[in-house]
């Protein structure tokens, strides 16, 4: 019931931050959107931007004849799952070194800092917020795999892919995340060396595999 606890806390504390914004509003991409309609924005999040994730989402939406407003209230509630679902994997790793008000709030702030109101202007919000809970799955697998857990090794490399196809920049979050990890956590130089590097591998999977699309499928 406790783990269950802080997961309803984690969603409580994002509806209430959310809860002013959860109304239908035209900001410059949502009215492109609605001009454009959904599969020319499909082609140019998956041509020029490498988002292969919305850009899916986008030809789903428009396949099932589903316009804007549909797809902006789907965004928002995607919004809501995924970032109350990385507050509370974020919780999970700090309070094992840390207070859990403590834990809970670090974690609050990595994902619904101030500066992330500026995504719910964007009706790709609910992809902003995918991308971020994939990076900080990728995050849990690192963490996993250095506290002896291989599994985690595993389950970092398909979820900062997932992060990077889905909006290409978020993927720095896990970087952050990870050295600041092993500082924290520091042992020995070589000890360091080598868990960076694996941290780097893995971003680097990330951000390269996107990269690499991108390249093949760019008309830019």
């Amino acid at each position: 019931m406790t783990k269950k606890k802080y997961y309803f806390i984690s969603l409580l504390l994002v509806l209430v931050f959310v809860a002013p914004l959860f109304k239908m509003e035209y900001a410059t991409d949502t009215y492109s959107l609605a001009v454009s309609g959904l599969k020319l924005a499909g082609d140019h999040m998956l041509n020029n931007n490498g988002r292969i994730i919305t850009a899916l989402f986008f030809y789903l939406f428009d396949a099932l004849s589903l316009g804007v407003v549909p797809f902006y209230y789907f965004s928002f509630i995607l919004s809501v799952v995924c970032a109350s679902f990385a507050i509370y994997r974020l919780y999970k790793i700090f309070s094992s070194d840390l207070n859990k008000i403590f834990a809970l709030f670090f974690a609050t702030m990595i994902v619904l800092n101030p500066l992330a109101t500026e995504y719910f202007l964007f009706i790709e919000k609910g992809f902003f917020f995918f991308a971020i809970l994939m990076a900080v799955l990728s995050f849990e697998g690192l963490v996993l795999f250095l506290n002896g857990n291989k599994i985690g090794f595993i389950l970092a490399f398909p979820t900062i892919l997932l992060s990077a196809f889905t909006y290409q920049v978020i993927p720095g979050l896990f970087f952050i995340l990870s050295i600041s990890f092993l500082l924290i956590k520091f042992k020995s130089i070589k000890n360091f060396f080598f868990n960076s590097f694996i941290s780097t591998m893995i971003y680097g999977f990330g951000v390269g595999g996107n990269y690499i699309l991108l390249k093949c499928l760019s008309t830019s």
